[in-house]
């Protein structure tokens, strides 16, 4: 899975749609959490 598609699995999971304007800062927490998660998920 490329980042991208991450991304897009991240936001429909949140109910978000990454492309809205204005919503980039919600695609960025969104990012973080799910490095944050995968890193955990990793170990």
């Amino acid at each position: 899975m490329t980042d991208d598609q991450a991304n897009e699995l991240a936001a429909a999971d949140f109910g978000l749609d990454q492309h809205t304007e204005g919503d980039a800062h919600g695609v960025d927490q969104i990012r973080a959490l799910e490095e944050a998660l995968l890193g955990e998920a990793l170990g």
